[in-house]
């Protein structure tokens, strides 16, 4: 461990016959090029034209945060604890908040120590895009980690290299946990080890080595433990105020949602809900209205920058980019591109012209 002037924190560690050096969420072999490391979470200040899917991103800092039933408490308990590897599944369907807890709890241990501490925490998401060897290097990597892993259940590839990568070298001073986000349980079927739950079972990499890891997990799962209605009422007041702050919403009150419908048994239909009032826009009835309203608000605002930047792209066109933009979550414009790809009649777009639509 040593330090450089501006403090900015470097690891040294031999491994093979490279050497591994991190600079804050950023590790490299030492004379080659840089690796993401993680994908660290930051509280970011948006700016008052943000847009709608922007607004309601879960890493966003408008997004409020409800511990409910004190998870976060757990989960904070659970990474911090003196064993050297543990890995836990967060489950959930879509919109549960898993994305928005685990951003808390990498913020919350990136914040335990100063970055120059040589037990600083290094928690992140990792991106899906990494090469094999930049998982060998952050296996490797001399620093508490904590590595969240969205989608686990589509990433086969990267549980198998990494999880007993991480299990056979994480120590006490340095330890190594997994934080596994997985959006739906696996279908009951004979060939699933019966001893494990369907969420556990989700994750399975088809490696004795990674299943072996696997099977150690613990797992917290949203769907058991919804919102009480102090929670949904403490949400959607924060999130009114957080986005009245962040958009020049519209003077015109609307009548409250009564929360105790089952519309709002997740969290992403109370913020949603809360940035409709926020704008003064009547708040629907159905999940399918809502979707319909947010995705009107977004289009608006899209509508509006691209004009003003002279972008030519017809109605059509418009509406399914802001759908992509609004309903999906992407980490890096590579991942944007291929999206943007699928869109019709986008094979006949240039890139340079998608990246604009991107941008």
């Amino acid at each position: 461990m040593s330090q450089t002037s501006n403090d900015e924190r470097i690891l040294l560690h031999a491994h093979g016959h490279h050497i591994v050096q991190a600079v804050n969420s950023v590790v490299s072999i030492v004379g080659g090029d840089q690796i993401t490391l993680l994908d660290r979470p930051q509280r970011p200040h948006l700016p008052p034209t943000a847009s709608v899917a922007r607004l309601l991103r879960p890493r966003s800092t408008p997004v409020p945060f409800v511990n409910r039933s004190g998870v976060i408490d757990d989960l904070q308990r659970w990474a911090t604890t003196n064993d050297p590897f543990a890995i836990r599944i967060l489950g959930g369907a879509g919109g549960t908040g898993k994305t928005r807890l685990a951003t808390e709890l990498c913020i919350t241990l990136n914040e335990l120590t100063p970055p120059t501490d040589a037990t600083a925490w290094l928690a992140g998401f990792l991106p899906s895009d990494v090469a094999p060897s930049q998982l060998d290097g952050l296996a490797a990597l001399p620093a508490p980690r904590l590595i969240v892993i969205d989608y686990a259940e589509n990433r086969p590839e990267q549980l198998r290299r990494l999880l007993p990568a991480l299990h056979d070298t994480a120590v006490t001073h340095t330890p190594a946990r997994v934080l596994l986000l997985v959006r739906r349980p696996a279908p009951l079927r004979p060939s699933l080890r019966s001893q494990a739950s369907a969420w556990v079972d989700a994750v399975r990499a088809d490696d004795e080595a990674a299943d072996i890891v696997i099977d150690t997990a613990t797992e917290t799962v949203l769907d058991t433990t919804p919102l009480t209605p102090s929670e949904k009422a403490a949400l959607f007041s924060e999130a009114v105020a957080a986005f009245s702050l962040c958009q020049e919403g519209s003077s015109t009150e609307v009548p409250d949602p009564d929360l105790d419908d089952r519309l709002y048994a997740q969290p992403l239909t109370v913020l949603m809900a809360a940035f409709l009032s926020a704008r003064g826009t009547r708040i629907p009835s159905t999940r399918e209205a809502m979707f319909d309203a947010i995705l009107g608000h977004e289009e608006r605002h899209w509508r509006a920058t691209w004009k003003g930047n002279g972008f030519p792209i017809d109605d059509e066109s418009l509406a399914e980019a802001v759908a992509l933009a609004t309903l999906t979550s992407t980490t890096n414009a590579a991942e944007a591109l291929r999206l943007l790809s699928l869109l019709p009649d986008s094979s006949d777009r240039p890139e340079r012209e998608l990246r604009r639509i991107d941008s």
